[in-house]
Order: structure tokens, then sequence, then C-alpha cells
């Protein structure tokens, strides 16, 4: 199985974004662990930052197969 241009963009993004999501709530949870109201405040921001992780992924994936789908409609 290879993959085409779109989806190693997908691929691409989704690790860089992952990184970048993962990293952030790592840094902001290990400043605040002294306080424990405000780590688990922080816990839950991570969640939330990890779910809008898949948000652009998606939406890159989606607009990946809808522009294979109409350039392959030009070649047909």
């Amino acid at each position: 199985m290879t993959l085409n241009g779109w989806q190693k963009l997908w691929v691409g993004c989704s690790v860089v974004w992952g990184f970048v999501c993962v990293g952030s709530s790592v840094l902001l949870v290990s400043e605040n662990l002294g306080d424990a109201s405000l780590a688990a405040y922080i816990a839950v921001a991570s969640a939330l930052v990890l779910a809008i992780w898949f948000l652009p992924l998606i939406a890159i994936y989606i607009f990946g197969w809808v522009i294979g789908w109409v350039a392959q409609g030009f070649r047909d």
C-alpha cells in the first residue's frame, strides 16, 4: 500500500500537530502540579487540546479525498 500526496500531507500534519499538542499539554501540566485544583483544570484543558488535535487532521483528510475525487473525475 502506498500513500498518495494528500495522505502523506495528512500523516505529516498529524505527527507535527500531535507533537505540538502533547508538548504544550505536558509543559502546562508540569509547571502547575503544586495546586491540586489548578492541576485538575489543566488536565481538563489538556484533554480538550488533544481532542482539538483531530479537527484539522480530519479536515485535511476529507479535503484530500475531495480533491482526489474531483481530479479523477476530470481524468475520466
